[in-house]
């Protein structure tokens, strides 16, 4: 490993700890899931909690973390395998449609599992509202429906929709995708630099047990970032960032797609190549805005199969329109900027990645900056001349 160029960094992370107020989250208690959780329910906690995952216990021991990313890039692979392998049927209505929806491929994909699974689907949430329609029904009415038809809520049952998919593959359960990303802990003793050069090695996240091996915090890169930019009142720790420019450490090649890029298709891409976020293009090439990982949590959030089928620069605007950040966030860095700059604009607008565009060769993205990449460079993980030949992660 490389001597860290941020000495003045080092000395004042290496004497905080990972019991200061400042790193511990911001709910009142760590969130966690169940091993044994259905799907369905492991999902709905992240939502309703309106985090990105959460860790997961099976008996007394952590097994890793549940992320929204992994179920939606599953369900996104299986739509296109149906895709492709379904005869075309009449053209969609418009989207956000009663009709749309039950069209759908995910729909779709459903009723024809449905023809050649005897796996049963999950129970449905029925309102209210439902339950005195249904109470409405006479015996007859009932014998010939089980339970409502979809048009009575459309809306309702999408996640469900969603959780059936996984649930005809048995092996994809909240056990399976919760060993996908690794339960990798420190104790509560260990200083934020430690857990810095953790998050350099990839680590997204990172548990803080305490002296009797309870699960008291969860680290997160974005805390890491909120603290590093309130330490840039020290003069020494400015001075030092900004010896740097983003052009030293922006990771090339960029991935990047045409703005009308169907989401399903954004999503597969982000899959395939592990990435939480890439670059959204105009025509021209140049850089309009970034997907990231919690345009997936919107998604599920607002429960609109339709959504998938639309553009991505769309499906960004549909669902961040009740977000308070700006639908086309200016998270591009000039390649001149220094890292101090690039640390408050990450703090600003609350990513994880800034792509570096150059005005003057009309805003193509041409190198990008993940927190994983400030954090290998500032702990000296990864050399500067090795980080701008490194692939985009």
């Amino acid at each position: 490993m490389a001597a860290t160029e941020f000495p003045a960094v080092k000395a004042l992370f290496d004497k905080i700890n990972l019991s200061q107020k400042a790193l511990q989250t911001p709910l009142k208690r760590v969130i966690t899931v169940k091993a044994d959780s259905s799907l369905l329910d492991g999902f709905r906690v992240l939502v309703h909690n309106n985090i990105l995952s959460a860790p997961v216990k099976d008996g007394k021991t952590w097994i890793g973390f549940l992320d929204l990313r992994d179920l939606v890039a599953y369900v996104t692979s299986m739509v296109k395998q149906k895709e492709a392998t379904t005869p075309k049927r009449k053209p969609m209505p418009d989207p956000g449609s009663a009709a749309s929806l039950l069209s759908s491929p995910l729909e779709e994909v459903i009723e024809e599992e449905e023809k050649d699974t005897k796996i049963p689907r999950l129970p449905r949430q029925i309102s209210p509202f439902q339950r005195s329609r249904n109470r409405s029904f006479d015996s007859k009415d009932r014998k010939r429906s089980r339970s409502p038809s979809p048009l009575k809520s459309p809306r309702k049952a999408h996640l469900d929709q969603i959780i059936d998919i996984a649930a005809l593959e048995p092996k994809i359960t909240v056990r399976y995708l919760a060993r996908r990303n690794p339960f990798k802990p420190l104790p509560l003793n260990s200083s934020l630099w430690d857990a810095m050069k953790m998050m350099a090695s990839r680590t997204k996240r990172i548990p803080v047990m305490d002296e009797k091996g309870e699960l008291v915090n969860i680290v997160s890169q974005s805390s890491v970032m909120r603290y590093l930019q309130k330490t840039l009142t020290d003069k020494k720790v400015e001075a030092e960032l900004k010896r740097f420019t983003a052009k030293d450490i922006g990771i090339r090649p960029v991935v990047s797609v045409p703005k009308q890029t169907p989401a399903s298709e954004v999503f597969k891409v982000m899959s395939d190549k592990n990435l939480s976020g890439i670059a959204v293009i105009d025509q021209l090439g140049s850089y309009m805005c970034s997907t990231q990982a919690s345009d997936l949590k919107l998604y599920l959030a607002k429960q609109n199969l339709s959504l998938l089928q639309l553009p991505i620069r769309q499906f960004l605007a549909k669902v961040r329109q009740e977000e308070i950040v700006d639908l086309m966030p200016n998270v591009s860095s000039k390649p001149s900027d220094t890292l101090d700059l690039v640390i408050r604009r990450l703090v600003a607008v609350k990513m994880h990645r800034v792509f570096v565009a150059d005005p003057r060769t009309g805003l193509r993205p041409e190198a990008v900056i993940s927190i994983s990449d400030l954090l290998r460079m500032i702990t000296g993980t990864v050399s500067r001349s090795r980080a701008s030949s490194r692939s985009q992660s």
